[in-house]
């Protein structure tokens, strides 16, 4: 094969720099055509400065958690403090509807460690807790006076402990004394951890001659303080039906 002539070999050098040339043209310009396009789609909405709401979200998200926690703590601080008080699901309208050391408390028998008292009567020969509108039985004394038992069980006030019992009892038809306000002194006794009773206590009628408080309404108050600790106190009101033995 015969060697190609110096003018030839010049030309294809010449048409190869050419074609170089051209496709550097072509990147050129390609390169202005893109630096002159519009900006993206994210660019346009975002800006080159702006914050993406994507970055916001991760960034609010801590903070939404931080705030609730915050809350969380606040609601914390503002509950009441329900540390030993029980609700025991006892439905109640009074005090008397609810046990010993409970008290109701919107509608439910709660209970807690504050002092509480119970009135107890002679009920078929057995001392039991009266219950609102419960029968109270009235004795005639031999002298033709009459008179009422009442045992007070307690919680919160010390075994042999003295106390001062502040009772009343008014009729509900006309308001008038079936006892005469009175002041006793009592001692209380243990019979069971953490309950103590002073018993049939004796409580004279006020002038009512026999039959007079037969099947009556009354309503019987009734408060105990410590003689020592006059902040140890409780008291009980309810309504009680009297009821004469003997009479039918």
């Amino acid at each position: 094969m015969a060697l190609p002539s110096v003018y030839q070999f010049l030309r294809l050098g010449h048409q190869q720099v050419g074609s170089s040339t051209q496709q550097s043209e072509k990147v050129s310009q390609m390169t202005k055509t893109i630096s002159h396009q519009e900006p993206s789609t994210k660019l346009q909405k975002f800006g080159p400065n702006a914050t993406n709401p994507l970055r916001l979200e991760r960034k609010a998200a801590p903070i939404y958690g931080f705030s609730v926690i915050l809350l969380a703590l606040a609601s914390c601080a503002s509950a009441p403090d329900l540390s030993g008080v029980i609700n025991s699901g006892v439905v109640c309208q009074t005090e008397p509807d609810c046990a010993l050391g409970q008290a109701c408390d919107g509608g439910f028998c709660t209970t807690s460690n504050d002092p509480d008292i119970q009135y107890l009567a002679d009920s078929d020969g057995i001392i039991a807790p009266v219950e609102e509108g419960g029968t109270v039985p009235v004795y005639r004394g031999f002298q033709g006076g009459q008179h009422t038992y009442l045992t007070i069980r307690a919680t919160g006030f010390e075994s042999e402990s003295a106390a001062t019992l502040d009772v009343q009892m008014v009729l509900v038809e006309d308001g008038s004394n079936a006892i005469d306000p009175q002041t006793l002194e009592i001692v209380f006794s243990e019979i069971e951890p953490g309950v103590t009773e002073a018993a049939e206590i004796f409580v004279r009628t006020t002038g009512f001659a026999s039959g007079q408080l037969h099947r009556k309404d009354a309503i019987v108050t009734i408060t105990v303080t410590d003689v020592v600790d006059p902040s140890i106190t409780a008291s009980v009101e309810q309504t009680v039906f009297l009821f004469e033995s003997g009479l039918p």
